[in-house]
Order: structure tokens, then C-alpha cells, then sequence
């Protein structure tokens, strides 16, 4: 009786011992397969970073240069210890680009497409600040090629860095006024041959009630530093529709430049003064 419970135990025994030793001879295989697998793809030229094959789905492109350094890759690195959710996220950190994937091609290549948003206005007092139709800010330069754009102008603190201009712009009723005012007035502009120079909407809810305005400026297209065309709004009464009345009414008739008051109900007041 003794002799048949010392053999069930040693039988358990060798049977614990044979499992254990398949798992973890199974596991250190494993693991010794991988480190095999690593150390070939570090020697194979096919496995390492040679080339970046950007596309892009916007007008402008990126500086090849300017991809590499924010994705924080170079030449020879192992193809395959890059993560392409983690690249991705890494774009995604560049308020500049809208959308982006990343795929690994053999050999050594490494897929980006990728979609830049598209400017509307420059900020004015921020250098190389720019936003889109969204409100997102960002910078213009190196992402994109330089352009002729409308600027518009905000009662808005000198912020350090473009996170803070960022918070600042979210909870600003002129940003979304803004959004609204630069495609119709710069669409309805070019039918006049006109272009939408600027937004000044610094002193939309000015303090005194008789200074508060909305400045637009016009300059003709084919001006070669004329006369601009100059209209202040009743901050508070706009009417994108009258203003484009007027607007059409002082190109169709001898006033092609100047200065249109529409501060005041009812009244519209057009002088000859322009800038050269």
C-alpha cells in the first residue's frame, strides 16, 4: 500500500516536471526565435530604414527633412522596431497636418500619407500664425509654401507659446465671427476684382460704445500699391448681406476705392480717402 502511494506521487511528480519543463522549454524557444528573427533584420539591408516615400493629399507638401525630424527617425534604424500607430500619433502632435497613416514597405521603406489643413487668414501680431476653416491655428512656414492671405486682427493677449493662443482663440466669439466673415467676403470680393486684406475685429467690444467697429480692408487686384478700399461695420448690427450691397454698389458705380462708414443705422458714408 505504501509502495503504490510513493508511485502516484512520483508519477505526479515527473508529470508536473515534464509540463513545466515543455512550457518553459517552449517559452525560451520562443524567445531565443525572436532574438534570432531581431539580429537577421538588423544585418538584412532590406530590413533597415533606407528611404521615406511621403504623399501628400493636400496642394502644399512637407520637407521630407521637416517628416523625418517630427517623426524622430534616420537612416539605418531597424524597419520593423517602428511602430506605425506611434508615428502617426507623433504627426498627429503638428497642428499643421489634419490626418495621417504610416506603413512599412519592404524594402526599407517607410509609407507616410499624410494632409495638411489649408490656411484661410494669417494672425495678426503672432509671426507665421495662420488658421483654417476649423479655428485651429498653426504655423504657415515650413509646412507650407508662402501665401497671399487676409489677416485678421483679435483683441487677443501676446501668448508664449501657440498652445496658450490656441485656448485663448476657443473661447473667443470673434474667432467664430471670423470664420464666417473670411469665405463669403473673400469669395464675393474676387467678383469685384477685389481682395480681402484684412479683418480688424480688436475693438468689436471696445469699452466706449461709439468706438466699437469692425474694420474691413479691400485692395483692388491689379493694384500696384493704390488706393484700398476701407469699410467700418456697426459691431453689433453686421449684416453680411447689406455689406455686400454696398460693396457691389460702390464697384459698379465711380467710388472703386475709398472709405465706407457703416457704423451707424441707415446711414452709409463714402469718402476718396486711400492709402497709397
Amino acid at each position: 500500500m505504501k509502495n503504490e502511494k510513493e508511485t502516484s506521487l512520483f508519477s505526479a511528480f515527473l508529470k508536473v516536471f515534464f509540463i513545466s519543463a515543455l512550457f518553459w522549454g517552449a517559452f525560451f524557444s520562443a524567445w531565443a526565435w525572436q532574438k534570432v528573427q531581431q539580429r537577421t533584420r538588423e544585418q538584412d539591408e532590406r530590413l533597415l530604414l533606407h528611404r521615406i516615400a511621403a504623399r501628400s493629399k493636400s496642394v502644399d507638401k512637407a520637407p521630407l527633412s521637416l517628416l523625418s525630424s517630427l517623426l524622430e527617425i534616420k537612416d539605418g534604424m531597424p524597419l520593423f522596431s517602428l511602430q506605425p500607430a506611434e508615428l502617426v500619433a507623433k504627426i498627429h502632435t503638428c497642428p499643421a497636418f489634419s490626418n495621417a497613416r504610416v506603413w512599412r514597405l519592404l524594402p526599407g521603406t517607410l509609407g507616410v500619407e499624410y494632409t495638411l489643413r489649408t490656411p484661410i487668414a494669417h494672425l495678426s501680431g503672432f509671426r507665421n500664425v495662420v488658421l483654417d476653416k476649423t479655428g485651429t491655428l498653426f504655423f504657415l512656414l515650413p509646412y507650407f509654401a508662402p501665401k497671399k492671405l487676409p489677416t485678421v486682427v483679435f483683441d487677443f493677449p501676446q501668448s508664449s507659446t501657440l498652445e496658450e493662443l490656441q485656448k485663448e482663440a476657443a473661447l473667443s466669439k470673434d474667432l467664430t465671427l471670423a470664420l464666417r466673415m473670411v469665405p463669403v467676403l473673400t469669395a464675393f470680393a474676387s467678383k469685384y476684382k477685389l481682395i480681402l486684406e484684412s479683418i480688424d475685429l480688436s475693438k468689436r467690444n471696445h469699452l466706449n460704445i461709439f468706438r466699437r467697429e469692425i474694420v474691413l480692408t479691400f485692395s483692388p487686384e491689379l493694384s500696384k500699391g493704390g488706393e484700398y478700399l476701407y469699410v467700418r461695420c456697426n459691431a453689433r448690427s453686421l449684416s453680411l448681406k447689406k455689406l455686400q450691397k454696398v460693396i457691389a454698389y460702390i464697384c459698379s458705380s465711380e467710388f472703386h476705392s475709398g472709405i465706407v462708414d457703416m457704423r451707424f443705422p441707415s446711414v452709409v458714408l463714402c469718402s476718396m480717402e486711400g492709402r497709397k
